[in-house]
């Protein structure tokens, strides 16, 4: 749960930094040029982001993603360090760049008898497939 300062601060400025490594925080404030007053935490529930809007610095679980304005990840062009932490010069080292996210839970359908699923333009699942090029040109 955030504290009743980290929660002030973070609707303030609208976005928050999540991550227990310390590297990673340096990393994001750098790249994306955001001060000490943008507040950090290690961890962050569904309910803390409820009615925030928020954009969340960080790598975040998808159940959380979707409750958030958008989410700006950690994404590495190398392998990631593992199994340890790390520090910035390795991040730097394998490429680590930050790339915006904005994720949409859907509710899954049954697939149809080809086991294929498509979403429309409006964002809703169907069991149609669109229309190809071809037949969209034969209409005309």
């Amino acid at each position: 749960m955030l504290t009743n300062g980290v929660r002030r601060a973070a609707l303030k400025y609208g976005v928050i930094i999540v991550s227990r490594h310390p590297a990673a925080v340096e990393f994001i404030r750098q790249a994306a040029g955001l001060g000490t007053e943008i507040p950090v935490v290690d961890t962050i529930s569904a309910e803390d982001l409820r009615a925030a809007n928020l954009i969340i610095y960080g790598n975040v679980p998808l159940h959380i993603a979707v409750l958030a304005k958008a989410v700006v990840a950690i994404e590495f062009d190398g392998v990631p360090p593992r199994g340890a932490e790390y520090t910035l010069a390795e991040m730097q080292a394998v490429g680590a760049h930050l790339r915006a996210y904005r994720a949409l839970a859907v509710h899954l359908l049954p697939f149809d008898e080809e086991g294929e699923i498509f979403l429309t333009d409006d964002g809703r699942i169907t069991d149609n497939p669109p229309p190809t090029v071809g037949a969209l040109l034969a209409e005309e």
